[in-house]
């Protein structure tokens, strides 16, 4: 299966992660709520695009064992700075395989808007079955279709410290459900190094992230409003729980 890795990531790691990852943490007691408090001390847990590492790193401080998966090699380098009891492994949410191992499975920040198409995010959906142990469960975040026209509509935002400035824009095309995330990277070591990055995003419905987890075989299916259901302040996320049933597959 030949599909293109995502290789853009790595240039945008740093200042993802000196200045955007802390904010991942904000999903820690929305995951306790849902899943975590009913855990075994000593499950597995697997952090899909775990991205530098910060969630990962407070899921192990809490008692779990974690695997980290990110596609990024950058990202990577910087999640084993900053949680060096986890385990992460260079790989692609698409064509992972490790089957029947963990507990639970999490892809959080809306990791999976970044897959761009919808025969590679049913990918996911069935490399992520196959990993979690029987009655297993995953969850996710996405942004949907009317967070992406609130907040993606030309929004702009800097950032400039010392050694850093970034200039962020991104936008939104609704006949394409396509968000384009352009950074504009100036870092300074002993001369300033200008750095461009565009990272793209696809919106899903409702309907098409359901029906492909019931492809892949998943049951008793959530969706939550992040703002409505847990006062989390985001507009158009939605939250996917769902559960792993071998009996049941189809």
């Amino acid at each position: 299966m030949d599909i293109p890795q995502y290789v853009t990531y790595d240039d945008f790691a740093q200042v993802y992660d000196r200045y955007l990852a802390k904010k991942s943490l904000k999903v820690i007691p929305l995951l306790q709520q849902l899943c975590l408090s009913e855990l075994p001390t000593g499950a597995k847990i697997l952090d899909l695009c775990c991205g530098s590492g910060h969630i990962a790193k407070k899921l192990t401080e809490l008692g779990f064992q974690v695997t980290g998966i990110d596609s990024s090699a950058e990202m990577l380098v910087l999640a084993r700075k900053n949680a060096d009891h986890v385990d992460f492994k260079l790989d692609d949410a698409r064509t992972f395989n490790i089957p029947n191992l963990f507990d639970l499975v999490i892809s959080m920040s809306d990791s999976l808007n970044h897959i761009m198409k919808k025969e590679e995010l049913d990918f996911v959906f069935k490399n992520v079955y196959n990993s979690l142990r029987d009655g297993g469960t995953f969850i996710f975040d996405l942004t949907m279709e009317d967070g992406y026209q609130r907040n993606w509509k030309g929004y702009q935002s800097n950032i400039i410290d010392d050694s850093i400035v970034c200039a962020i824009a991104t936008s939104y095309e609704s006949p394409d459900k396509v968000g384009k995330f352009h950074a504009t990277i100036f870092n300074r070591n002993d001369e300033w190094k200008r750095t461009d990055v565009t990272l793209y995003q696809r919106c899903y419905s409702r309907d098409e992230l359901v029906s492909g987890l019931e492809r892949a075989g998943f049951v008793d299916i959530d969706v939550y409003d992040a703002k409505k259901d847990f006062n989390i302040k985001a507009e158009g996320k939605n939250i996917f729980v769902t559960k792993k049933y071998v009996d049941w597959v189809k």
